[in-house]
This record gives structure tokens, sequence and C-alpha cells, in this order.
């Protein structure tokens, strides 16, 4: 917009149409702004530790029925931990699915995991892990849970006697297009 040279020759009807315009735009601005924020989500952060030689949950989260309840919508899990001592087995579930699992990180090794979930209908999923453990493994598979009802995220694992699994920073994000 170009502001006149000599603002004092409009009378007052413009100058409040002008001032009008600039509360507009910055209203659609803040909503613009509002829209992109909502596209991602923290649904839950966390971290844990196990020392448990058989498989077990260390931590978990409770989505709720019907926060993924279109095909343009997302969850993405990721866990950055550690074989402390001994090596270790991450393990994530997706309901009754396993996303990550049944490959050792060496003892002293660390790993990085990225997971998208996305809902193809009511009662199926597509998911793709990337799982950096000091070789990158990507992986790609389906999930049939009921999107309707509570779906548990359970990070779980495991380890060699002696040794300690730590999940350093644990994450799940809602993500919408």
């Amino acid at each position: 917009m170009i502001l006149p040279l000599a603002p004092d020759r409009y009378d007052r009807t413009d100058q409040d149409r002008l001032r009008n315009t600039l509360t507009i735009d910055a209203t659609m601005l803040e909503h613009r702004i509002l829209a992109l924020e909502q596209r991602k989500l923290v649904l839950f952060q966390g971290h844990g530790t196990t020392t448990s030689t058989s498989d077990a949950s260390v931590t978990s989260f409770l989505l709720n029925g019907g926060t993924l309840a279109a095909t343009d919508q997302a969850l993405r899990i990721t866990a950055v931990g550690q074989a402390i001592t001994q090596a270790a087995v991450p393990h994530i579930k997706f309901g009754a699915t396993d996303l990550v699992g049944g490959t050792s990180v060496a003892a002293g090794t660390g790993f990085h995991i990225v997971i998208i979930v996305s809902p193809t209908g009511a009662t199926s999923q597509v998911f793709s892990p990337v799982y950096d453990r000091s070789t990158v493994f990507v992986a790609f598979g389906t999930a049939a849970e009921t999107l309707s009802g509570t779906v548990t995220v359970d990070f779980r694992g495991s380890v060699t006697a002696g040794g300690t699994l730590s999940y350093d920073y644990l994450s799940i994000e809602y993500l919408a297009a």
C-alpha cells in the first residue's frame, strides 16, 4: 500500500478506511500464523530407561480415538537413545503393531528413530520408520488399528544382562496437511 505524501489532505473517512484495512490485514496474518501452528502439535514428550532382559514397557502414550481421522494427517514418533554397558533392543509399538523392534544396538552405541504413521482408512494405516544406529534402516509397513478408539503408542525394550536401554528423548507430534 502506498501512503500519500500529504496525509492531512485526506478526510476522516479515508483515514478510517486505511485504519480498517490495516486491522483486517493484521487479523488475516494472525489467522494464517495460527493455521500453520495448528498443523503441528506436540502430543507427548518423555524419556525413560529399562534394565529388563525381556521386552518391557518403558513409557507409553494413549492416542485419543478420532485424533487421526483423515488421510492428510499423521503422527511423527521420535526416539533418541543409547545402549549403555550392554547391547539393547529398542521396540516401539502402535497398538498391536510393531513399528520398530528386534534389532540390537551395540553397547555404547546411540540410536535415532523417526516413524511416520498415517491413516489410509478408519482401520488401516501405513508407517515408515527411519532407524539410524550406525547404519540406516528404512522400512515400510501397514497397521490395522481402529482409530475411533484409543491406541497405545508403547516405547519398549530389553537389554543383555547388566545393560541399560536409555530413551533420552521421546516425542509424538500430530501433523496435518
